[in-house]
């Protein structure tokens, strides 16, 4: 069992308490995503993006690696043109040039080997298609507090970069970056859209 199993039942409230942060990130991923787009949304959790972000998407597959946050998800979002599936995002199980859109939420963070997650979304997108990831960043006393939080919870280290590192990870990958941009809320949270 994971420790996203284990904090399942807790998150959806955590997480929650920044509903100006999540304002901020929905609007940014909405901003990139339209009606026309089959839309694979990484790490989707309880649903909380999933549910912001739904409606601006023609098809949307919500994916996240813990069935327990899967489970919540389908429970809270009962929208006709979602569809939730428990995935790895290291290893899609998609065919190459699936979608029109891949979004990440807060999730690149967390993951084993965020690198890796860069290559998949670059195999499933089509060309030219747009890869809208926000990320918790560092740069503030908040930042250190709640990235020490995080190694409480989840027992290691997590990766984390200011908004310039997150930006130039992407860069360094062979993506072009179309924005970078970090938001004002409770929990320090940055956006990239970037394109192969």
């Amino acid at each position: 069992m994971s420790i996203w199993d284990v904090v399942a039942p807790v998150y959806k409230p955590f997480v929650s308490q920044d509903r100006q942060g999540y304002a901020h990130v929905q609007t940014f991923i909405r901003t990139f995503v339209s009606p026309s787009m089959k839309v694979l949304e990484l790490g989707c959790g309880p649903g909380n993006i999933t549910e912001r972000i739904a409606s601006a998407c023609g098809e949307l597959i919500a994916t996240d690696a813990s069935s327990k946050m899967i489970k919540q998800a389908r429970k809270a979002v009962d929208i006709e043109n979602v569809t939730f599936e428990v995935t790895d995002a290291h290893d899609l199980p998609f065919e190459d040039g699936s979608f029109d859109a891949v979004v990440a939420s807060n999730m690149l963070h967390v993951v084993q080997d965020p690198e890796r997650i860069l290559a998949e979304a670059s195999r499933v997108l089509k060309p030219g298609g747009s890869f809208i990831a926000t990320s918790f960043v560092t740069g503030t006393k908040r930042a250190e507090v709640i990235k020490l939080g995080l190694k409480v919870v989840n027992g290691k280290d997590h990766e984390t970069w200011d908004l310039r590192e997150f930006v130039a990870m992407f860069r360094e990958h062979g993506w072009t970056v179309h924005s970078g941009r970090r938001f004002n809320s409770l929990f320090p949270v940055a956006g990239v859209v970037a394109t192969k």
